[in-house]
């Protein structure tokens, strides 16, 4: 299997577990309230390692731009299409499991039988779906930037590897 569908696959299923983890565990306020940054950490990191374990694996220890782009992306759209089924996932079937796991909304901190329950019609799908696209394709788009910006630190051609020696 290719390095960077690894990368991605095991990055997407870390922030899967930190989603999860967030979500059902009594964990920090502080904590819960990073949880975007974190989230944002691991994609940065695990685009990192994605290009930089295909150019030393995978290419030799050469890769170019192009090359390096395209193993970071790999990793990038697996981890945010995880990432996005794992909100969908959670927000769909797993929303009464942690209201009863935690007894309290986790936003407003009132009691549950004191918070309004949400009915899910084909009207509030729709939102939550496009809510969903919107955050996998920003994740997306910071693991396009992420990308970019590692290609370019990790670039190196047989010209480099030379004048190294």
């Amino acid at each position: 299997m290719n390095h960077a569908v690894k990368a991605g696959l095991i990055g997407g299923l870390l922030i899967s577990g930190f989603i999860l983890l967030t979500t059902f565990v009594a964990v920090p306020d502080w904590l819960r309230s990073m949880s975007n940054m974190i989230t944002l950490l691991l994609i940065l990191v695990t685009v990192f390692i994605s290009i930089r374990r295909t150019r030393d694996l995978e290419k030799n220890g050469e890769i170019t731009f192009k090359q390096g782009l395209k193993a970071g992306m790999t990793s990038g759209t697996l981890l945010s299409v995880l990432f996005g089924l794992t909100v969908f996932i959670i927000s769909n079937y797993l929303t009464d499991v942690r209201e009863v796991l935690n007894e309290t909304h986790p936003v407003t901190k009132r009691k549950i039988s004191e918070t309004p329950t949400l009915l899910l019609n084909s009207s509030s799908i729709g939102i939550l779906i496009q809510q969903i696209v919107f955050f996998t394709i920003m994740n997306m788009l910071f693991a396009f930037i992420s990308s970019v910006m590692a290609s370019v630190m990790l670039k190196r051609k047989k010209e480099d590897k030379k004048e190294e020696e």
